[in-house]
């Protein structure tokens, strides 16, 4: 409630609580607090056993500074005991304050309770005996069965009622409160105190005193009123088929016509420096797990109030993120996702820890690089679990097809092919988000045609020596709406006039391996997750509109929404950028969408096999065979230009 609705509001709510009568006079019931005391919603309550409902008003404090001072509580204190001082409702006999502060960080909940008194509440007691000691067998039994109807009569039973006798010691019973004046009333008290006569019970006793004397004008001052109370004090289910009164108690209280003038009713002033304040410590009693993950949620939180109400962080946890690759970007990603409170990653790779990996590669360390099972994408879910065990996570070890990586024609290569391919499009189509954060172009191919065949939010981070990319790809032709959406945007591929090739054949080492400045893994990958979480906060998500003005791009609260992020170390410099679809790309255009989705395996199979099938299928031979090399203009930048 605190955390959700309240934040750092801390209003007078009002509350209802449950209390239950004792097992024994020894034995005080408490009173009954929970999460529907707060949305003042009925409760079921175990057995069936009858239960009395106090009304009243809960105060949560924002520092321990201000609970501690109680500033508030005299106007609370106010507030809630108005019920108590209408002189004709006898059953709004107290009303419960709670004063609160909660450390949700060490998890020290600190509260002051007070239940206010009426003035002028002591009544000689001329009679306290076990109820059985006055009343005969037949009394007992009627008495017990007309109390049984009652309760079984009524949904909420009242806290106090009156019951009459008449002359065949049948009884009957009343709401009517004043009844309990006559000659044959009882006023009847389900009791919860040990104490005799509790508080509430005192308070009953002051109202009817004091209706008592002002409507007693036939007496004379110091005449004196006998008030009959059964103080029922037995456990009593609305299932059973009978009430047990051996431990209830008859009490006797004496009214004395008073001479002086009657004044209204009025509450006993309470010290707040004098009420006890209880403490409780529920770290050690909490799930661990649970302690985390409030911890986390509470550091967005507490942004969300201070910075950013407007942003939705309900939205990220629902995410599903796949992230393919689980190297130096997908290590990063993960992390960074974790920050902001994503729940669901899963893990994509086909490779394993390498003793390389560990120093630049924050999920894993020098022990996993010896390891006999060490597959990247399950090292990776296993050690993210670790940091934060809340967190929904798996590893997938698999290897993506690639244009341009012949398969070949056998059976074995081709089963081997289509089993790649259904568990990749799978995995892609079980989620919401999508990441290429792959070590090759090639690889990244077939994830930006299947994530573009199904509307899946793609986010691409790439990296050079000293440079990188992050960007967004836009929607495919076949979901985008100009009206809507703008130009529409390109993705990884929409700049390239080639198709992506084997890049790992005849390279020497250092250009098979990923060679890049070991801080652009953290600037990029945090970079990507802050761009994914703008697009989630958008209302057309991964159809924002961007431009070629970064001002001119869409906006959510956490600012400008771009396309792409271009970054130069060796300069320092981030550039945003824009770059539009290309009806040619080899990657999201019309016609690779249509022959994915019209014959998907035999569209897969030429890509890996044949390298210039994509150039063909889209057009780029066609067109580059039209251009003349006199109509391309070659530029020499050494040379000065005006």
């Amino acid at each position: 409630m605190k955390l959700d609705i309240w934040r750092l509001q801390n209003p007078m709510v009002q509350i209802n609580g449950l209390v239950s009568l004792p097992m024994n006079q020894k034995n005080p019931q408490n009173i009954s607090i929970d999460e529907n005391s707060l949305k003042q919603q009925k409760r079921k309550v175990i057995g069936g056993l009858l239960t009395q409902e106090l009304q009243g008003v809960f105060h949560h404090t924002n520092t321990i500074e201000e609970f501690q001072a109680g500033s508030k509580f005299e106007s609370i204190f106010l507030e809630s005991t108005k019920g108590i001082l209408d002189e004709n409702d006898f059953q709004n006999l107290n009303s419960i304050i709670i004063y609160s502060f909660g450390d949700l960080k060490n998890y020290n909940y600190f509260y002051k309770f007070a239940l206010p008194e009426l003035e002028g509440t002591n009544f000689p007691m001329i009679k306290s005996n076990k109820l059985k000691t006055i009343m005969n067998q037949d009394q007992m039994t009627n008495l017990s069965q007309k109390l049984l109807e009652y309760i079984k009569g009524v949904e909420q039973t009242q806290i106090v009622i009156t019951v009459s006798q008449n002359e065949d010691n049948a009884f009957s019973v009343s709401d009517d409160i004043k009844a309990s004046l006559q000659p044959n009333g009882y006023l009847c008290f389900f009791d919860a105190s040990p104490l005799l006569p509790s508080i509430l019970l005192k308070n009953i006793l002051t109202k009817l005193n004091h209706y008592f004397q002002k409507n007693s004008s036939d007496l004379s001052p110091g005449q004196e009123k006998i008030i009959r109370i059964i103080s029922i004090r037995d456990k009593i289910s609305k299932l059973s088929e009978q009430v047990n009164l051996n431990e209830s108690f008859y009490i006797e209280v004496k009214f004395v016509k008073s001479e002086d003038q009657i004044t209204d009713l009025k509450v006993k002033p309470i010290d707040f420096s004098q009420l006890r304040t209880v403490t409780l410590t529920l770290k050690e009693q909490m799930d661990p797990n649970m302690i985390s993950e409030q911890a986390c949620d509470l550091n967005l939180k507490l942004m969300k109030w201070r910075m950013i109400p407007g942003i939705d962080l309900d939205i990220l946890k629902e995410q599903k993120c796949l992230l393919l690759g689980s190297g130096s970007l997908g290590c990063q990603v993960a992390r960074n996702l974790l920050s902001w409170g994503y729940r669901n990653i899963t893990f994509v790779d086909y490779g394993k820890v390498s003793y390389s990996n560990p120093v630049r590669q924050c999920l894993f360390t020098f022990e996993d690089s010896h390891k006999p099972d060490n597959e990247k994408a399950s090292i990776a879910a296993m050690r993210l679990q670790e940091i934060f065990p809340s967190v929904n996570t798996s590893g997938h070890k698999l290897r993506i097809p690639m244009p341009g990586h012949a398969v070949g024609n056998n059976k074995e290569a081709l089963d081997e092919l289509y089993s790649d391919l259904n568990q990749l499009e799978t995995l892609i189509q079980e989620h919401d988000v999508v990441f290429l954060l792959t070590d090759s172009r090639e690889s990244r191919w077939l994830p930006t045609v299947i994530a573009a065949a199904h509307k899946k939010i793609c986010l691409t981070i790439a990296l050079g020596f000293e440079t990188f990319l992050v960007m967004r790809h836009g929607l495919s032709t076949q979901h985008h709406d100009n009206t809507v959406n703008g130009d529409r945007l390109g993705c990884y591929f929409c700049n390239d006039i080639v198709a992506p090739r084997n890049s790992v054949a005849d390279r020497t080492l250092d250009q098979q391996c990923t060679v890049s400045r070991p801080a652009l893994c953290c600037m990029s990958s945090a970079l990507g997750v802050e761009l994914l979480t703008s697009i989630l906060n958008h209302p057309l998500k991964q159809g924002a509109v961007a431009r070629e003005n970064p001002h001119q791009c869409d906006r959510t609260e956490l600012g400008i929404l771009p396309q792409q992020i271009r970054g130069d170390l060796s300069s320092f410099n981030i550039n945003v950028m824009y770059g539009e679809a290309f009806d040619k790309c080899i990657g999201c255009s019309h016609k690779i969408i249509e022959a994915y989705q019209n014959d998907r395996d035999a569209f897969i199979l030429r890509a890996c096999n044949e390298p210039d099938y994509l150039e063909e299928l889209t057009g780029i031979t066609a067109m580059l065979a039209q251009v003349r090399m006199d109509d391309i203009e070659c530029f020499d930048f050494d040379e000065e230009m005006d």
